[in-house]
């Protein structure tokens, strides 16, 4: 049953596939992949919220990255196919139908995963997947999103492509179509959306630096809805969390010197 040498890392191992080292940090990276489908959720969620509507040329959807849906259903039927094939006869109660669930799942079956003879692909899908929603989430860390181009072209299709560029740009050209755009209106179009929405301080925090050109962290928000709480409207979302009036913090942070800012502790 067992291997003379790790499927993962060529070392030497006895009674088994995969090297002990080469498990956890294959179980590690799965609670990595678990929090990142979380995040892709979020993103999905967010795009939903945010993006709407149609692209036409007289819309502008300024909506997160497109691809959260399929990189989660990816994700999804991946992770299925492996909790499916690794409970093979056995009795464990299977996770729920959820790509995190899954992960989270299999992140705990370390001895199980040292004994399956294609550990080694498992280790592969997850760098894929864990690199794929990395990009989805973030996709350029240092240039800012712009929505989607929403232009018509020739042949009657919109152009889907999502803007980026300088987080201070005053216009972006689309990669695809090279229709250029002003960034400027854009982010306040962005803004103006976003302003009557309640958010978790979480998302609020990925959002907020670069729509304000400053740093603001979750803990930042916390710590001014506990201190100003007149200034900041907050309500509990479905699952009980606090979410934050985005309009509210938008103006506490632009009255907030950044030097106060980067000091604050949640408590």
């Amino acid at each position: 049953m067992s291997a003379n040498q790790c499927v993962i890392c060529t070392r030497d191992v006895q009674g088994a596939y995969a090297d002990k080292d080469c498990i956890t940090s294959l179980t590690t990276d799965l609670r990595t992949l678990a929090w990142l489908a979380v995040e892709l959720t979020i993103t999905r969620t967010r795009q939903a919220r945010l993006g709407g509507g149609a692209r036409g040329a007289g819309g502008s959807s300024l909506g997160y990255h497109d691809g959260a849906a399929r990189a989660y259903d990816a994700l999804h039927n991946c992770l299925s196919g492996w909790v499916r094939d690794l409970n093979e006869g056995y009795a464990t109660p299977w996770p729920s139908d959820t790509a995190e669930s899954m992960a989270a799942w299999l992140a705990v079956r370390g001895k199980r995963l040292r004994q399956h003879p294609a550990v080694d692909q498992l280790a592969r899908d997850v760098r894929e997947y864990t690199e794929w929603a990395r990009l989805v989430i973030n996709p350029i860390p240092d240039e800012s999103t712009y929505g989607v181009c929403g232009v018509e072209m020739p042949d009657g299709r919109v152009c889907d492509a999502h803007l980026y560029g300088e987080p201070d740009a005053n216009w972006v050209r689309c990669q695809r179509c090279h229709t250029q755009h002003n960034a400027r209106e854009r982010t306040e179009a962005l803004r103006a959306r976003m302003s009557g929405l309640y958010f978790r301080a979480s998302t609020l925090a990925r959002l907020l630096p670069r729509l304000l050109q400053r740093p603001v962290s979750d803990n930042n928000i916390r710590a001014w809805a506990r201190e100003r709480p007149d200034a900041i409207r907050t309500e509990r979302d479905e699952d009980g969390f606090p979410t934050y009036h985005c309009g509210d913090v938008i103006e506490v942070a632009a009255s907030t010197p950044k030097r106060d800012r980067s000091s604050k502790k949640s408590a």
